[in-house]
């Protein structure tokens, strides 16, 4: 491996379409749709049923097909002779969205970008009736009036009011200062004639003492202004449009947009195959409204409209047979592109640039490597979106572990989880030539995320578990010559794997564990562990001896392996209850023949005496050597010695 440059660079690559035409075919399909765009404009016919052309762009997903639409809207900027304008609608990103106004805002917007409409405010307020932004608004004013000017109204009233009863008063008396009991009428009437001045002169007076500087600035205001004016609005929304308003619209925006026989307009239903094909058929049903080439018979826009859709055939295949909705959309297409998928020998060049693009910094030996490795590995499809999206996953873990793996090895992890057939357990002989023979373990360690020393752990508690459950104490002992933390390993194992096993893969670990020596050679500290597991494990009921055991003389041997590791009393004890209720039901055993029987409970208790003899009271010997199979398969003298011998620590 070559010496890594100091600093890590990796460039995220855009999964964007290109005027880079990196496979050879994409410029020539984009020239070819120009071709048949920028062709003179054929003169209605009124036996022609359409008034523009449908043309299908087929190819796989990632086969370029959004880079011959980039492409060919370059094409046709490029010709003078016509003025043009390329409409993409993307169906997938407003597959949630009302799709007719999201379509018509799309096209209309598109339309005035290139000045194809002439009176854009009023297209947008069309727009705004359609999306129910726009309504009728009716706005209702009432005024109000001050405090102040409403005790000046009152005081022209009583002005009025007073002037009458003056005037009478007045008409009774020769003077007005002469005493008589008409003078107070007099007087009353006179303040209620002169109480609009009165009021000024007071409110003008409390201004000038007590006012604010603008209120005194702004005399006339104050006084006779009258309030805010409360304001009342209504807004009523047009109703939804119907789909006929739908396409007349649309109607009118192609008319207007194609009146000048130089124009050509190219509308782009793309993406459509991402959405789930018995969703992409309904939005495609509902676009038909206004695309539907026999919708618009008498237009004129033969040969200027141009509708193009790119798809993948097999995302948009649904399980309706019977609808055949594939067939019933592609009946509507005049001609069809296929985009094909890219020669072997044309990938490697355009890879080879993605890779320095991506990686700068890195060496042009360990580039050429990631591509042997693709050729090593087959079975790719080699499209451009496939081939950036294998760098843009490869980037961050390599930039995180640049110094422990190759850009290769990182990228053959990608790899890896793309295709299942690339088999993780076994070694490949072309990868191995590539990579090295270590390349598994290397692969482990960028799934844990972990330092080769880690993973190898990590691989080999895998390994112990297998060997455990499966009863082969080579295996075991071979394993623990892998690695100095061996025991550590196991009691990590079986303390955290253990417990959920079947109690035929416990007892074959307690097997295992005796005869390959391993549990002699523990520390203290390590067989307390494991120890503690399997008491758990009894005492939980995870070993059930009476339904997972009793198949042969020799599941039932691995009992001893289990007692010796428990070493506890009261689990001995449990141990020959089990085997006594066993031995009433010997004979729906076929695999377990009543004389092995009798020879195993014999040799198990004398073990279980040699440590725990104090479970050992006459009633249980008593039991046990009244069993059938004791009495049967064994004589008289020797049933007494071995009563005898189970009684001898009293």
């Amino acid at each position: 491996m070559t010496d890594k440059p100091k600093e890590a660079v990796f460039h995220i690559l855009h999964d964007l379409p290109t005027n880079n035409d990196a496979f050879g075919p994409h410029q020539k399909i984009a020239e070819t749709l120009a071709t048949m765009i920028t062709g003179p404009a054929e003169t209605p016919d009124k036996d022609t049923d359409h008034a523009g052309y449908f043309v299908a762009l087929e190819g796989g997903w990632g086969s370029g097909k959004s880079t011959v639409v980039k492409m060919l809207r370059d094409c046709l900027g490029k010709n003078k002779a016509i003025e043009s304008q390329t409409i993409i609608f993307d169906a997938w990103a407003h597959s949630g969205d009302h799709l007719r106004r999201a379509f018509l805002e799309v096209l209309v917007h598109g339309l005035i970008a290139k000045n194809f409409l002439n009176d854009s405010e009023a297209w947008k307020e069309k727009l705004e009736k359609l999306s129910g932004r726009l309504g009728v608004t009716t706005q209702k004013r009432t005024p109000t009036f001050t405090t102040k000017a409403k005790c000046f109204g009152l005081s022209l009233l009583l002005m009025t009011i007073g002037g009458v009863f003056s005037t009478t008063a007045l008409g009774k008396q020769e003077h007005i200062w002469d005493v008589s009991e008409y003078s107070w009428q007099i007087w009353i009437s006179l303040g209620a004639t002169f109480s609009p001045l009165i009021f000024l002169f007071v409110t003008w007076g409390w201004v000038r003492l007590f006012g604010s500087a603008e209120q005194i600035k702004n005399m006339n205001s104050t006084l006779l202004n009258h309030g805010e004016d409360k304001v009342t609005i209504e807004t009523q929304s047009a109703p939804d449009p119907t789909s006929i308003e739908f396409q007349r619209i649309f109607q009118d925006a192609i008319t207007e947009a194609l009146s000048d026989p130089k124009r050509r307009l190219v509308l782009v239903v793309d993406n459509l195959d991402r959405i789930p094909p018995n969703d992409a058929m309904q939005v495609w049903r509902t676009l038909q409204t206004f695309i539907d080439k026999n919708e618009h018979d008498e237009q004129d826009w033969q040969g200027k409209l141009w509708t193009l859709v790119p798809y993948d055939r097999d995302n948009l295949k649904t399980t309706d047979s019977e609808n055949n909705s594939l067939g019933h959309f592609e009946k509507i297409f005049d001609t069809s592109l296929h985009v094909p998928a890219p020669a072997p020998t044309l990938w490697q060049s355009f890879f080879k640039g993605l890779l320095s693009e991506a990686f700068p910094n890195e060496a042009p030996e360990d580039r050429a490597k990631v591509i042997d490795l693709m050729e090593a590995v087959g079975g790719l499809d080699y499209t451009p979106r496939n081939l950036k999206r294998i760098i843009n996953n490869a980037g961050p873990i390599y930039i995180q572990w640049r110094s422990e793996f190759t850009l290769a090895d990182v990228v053959y992890y990608v790899l890896r989880l793309r295709l299942p057939s690339l088999n993780p357990e076994q070694l490949n002989p072309t990868i191995v030539a590539v990579l090295g023979e270590k390349y598994l373990i290397k692969m482990d360690a960028i799934q844990f995320n972990a330092p080769i020393e880690i993973a190898r752990e990590i691989q080999l508690i895998s390994s112990i578990e297998i060997a455990l459950k499966q009863g082969k104490s080579d295996n075991l002992q071979s394993l623990s010559k892998l690695s100095n933390n061996f025991k550590q390993l196991l009691a990590w194992t079986c303390q955290r794997h253990l417990p959920y096993w079947s109690g035929v893969a416990i007892s074959s670990s307690a097997c295992n564990l005796m005869t390959s020596g391993i549990w002699a050679s523990l520390e203290p500290d390590q067989a307390s562990k494991i120890r503690n597991v399997f008491i758990s494990c009894f005492e939980q009921d995870r070993i059930d001896f009476l339904k997972t055991l009793p198949q042969s003389i020799v599941d039932l041997g691995k009992l001893s392996f289990i007692n010796d590791i428990c070493n506890k009393a009261s689990i001995s004890q449990v141990m020959i209850e089990e085997l006594i209720s066993l031995s009433e039901q010997i004979n729906s055993f076929s695999n377990l023949k009543p004389s092995e029987f009798s020879k195993f409970i014999i040799y198990f208790t004398q073990e279980v005496h040699k440590t725990q003899p104090s479970i050992f009271d006459d009633e249980m010997i008593n039991k046990i050597c009244a069993l059938d199979p004791i009495q049967k398969y064994n004589r008289p003298p020797d049933i007494d010695a071995f009563k005898v011998a189970l009684s001898t620590h009293k």
